[in-house]
């Protein structure tokens, strides 16, 4: 679910649709500035809205399309609505006949990524906006929980432009945000349950050099350690019956990770190559800053290795965009160490198993 920004078009793996909010409030905004010239847009986004309704109706009823007939009629009505809409400001030189041209031109675009919702009614994707779409909490049946670190400080530095320390925790995010949104909230709290009773914000305390159990349902076992970062950080193992995951979180060069990780089945971890940033233009003191709180890709290698970990993931890449060839990563690594190494991207999965065999093997499309 998505809206037009042209960087998601690289996950080409995944099933798009756009958001059916952002379209109605793109249409509203036309025709409440230009009610006489922008009929269409009233009249598409109350096709869009009856559409919406049908694929609800046949989504409830069990059926994973809509009745042929009913669709044609949508299609048709909605390829009329966008090529009038075109027409109407393809000449007028206003800047509202630009926007006009420019939303009609989507919808005769990306017809197909518009009308998922309707072509696809058993998926609910006709918005991504959970604010509007799922606030109500009454199927919450306990308070969901939300751990993180608590107040910091941080010591690098003799001036705090953004306020002074310490530094708010995830309690301190939280209520913050309450308050950035009270409006909004305070609106929702009318009929819905109120947010203080359905998060149950914890802050890690007592970690250190030595991990700590920051959840325990039966099930999953998470436990957190401190590792080198602006200025509170954790890296988290993940325990379950089906196998083990460490994440390492930003950080700087770390044998927490490694202790952490030992006996896990694959360790997610940062990298980093600083000559390349260096190579864009990064200030020799800003990349002293950053050797100290992330991790080079020449030291990735030997902490996966210490971990014994069968499976290392990279992720978290610096420079942001990583080298154009995903193999550079990998040959580097793979000098320090042996197993199983992936150059994670969007939407990749990796499988986790218990006592993988053979974690050397090559893999085809990005695991070597």
């Amino acid at each position: 679910m998505r809206d037009g920004y042209a960087g998601y078009e690289h996950l080409t793996d995944a099933l798009h649709a756009w958001c059916g909010a952002h379209l109605l409030r793109d249409l509203k905004g036309l025709y409440d500035f230009e009610p006489d010239k922008q009929a269409w847009a009233s009249q598409m986004a109350c096709l869009l809205i009856e559409a919406r309704d049908a694929a609800a109706a046949a989504r409830h009823a069990g059926q994973s399309a809509l009745e042929t007939a009913t669709l044609d009629g949508l299609v048709t009505r909605y390829r009329e609505l966008a090529a009038a809409g075109l027409a109407a400001n393809l000449y007028r030189r206003t800047a509202t006949a630009q926007d006009a041209r420019r939303i009609a031109r989507w919808f005769l675009t990306f017809e197909d990524l518009i009308l998922r919702f309707a072509t696809r009614p058993d998926l609910d994707i006709f918005t991504n906006n959970e604010a509007e779409r799922t606030i109500c909490f009454a199927g919450i049946a306990k308070p969901v929980a939300v751990i993180g670190p608590g107040p910091a400080q941080d010591v690098r530095r003799s001036s705090q432009p953004y306020g002074p320390p310490p530094f708010p925790g995830v309690r301190g995010l939280i209520e913050h945000s309450y308050a950035g949104l009270a409006a909004t909230l305070t609106a929702w709290a009318v009929t819905q349950a109120d947010l203080h009773n359905l998060i149950d914000t914890r802050e890690i305390s007592g970690a250190g050099a030595e991990p700590v159990t920051v959840l325990d349902d039966g099930e999953v076992t998470v436990r957190a350690i401190v590792v080198p970062h602006l200025p509170t950080s954790y890296a988290y193992r993940i325990d379950t019956s089906a196998g083990s995951v460490v994440f390492s979180g930003d950080t700087g060069p770390s044998q927490a990770v490694a202790s952490l990780a030992r006996g896990a089945d694959v360790l997610v971890h940062e990298v980093m190559d600083i000559d390349a940033m260096i190579a864009e233009g990064m200030p020799a003191e800003l990349a002293e800053v950053f050797r100290a709180v992330h991790t080079e890709v020449s030291d990735v290698g030997p902490i996966a290795a210490q971990a014994g970990v069968p499976v290392l993931a990279l992720n978290h890449f610096a420079p942001a965009a990583g080298p154009a060839d995903p193999q550079r990563w990998m040959r580097r690594i793979s000098q320090d160490y042996d197993g199983r190494v992936f150059v994670a991207q969007d939407l990749m999965t990796i499988p986790v198993r218990r006592g993988r065999a053979n974690p050397g093997t090559r893999l085809a499309g990005g695991g070597k």
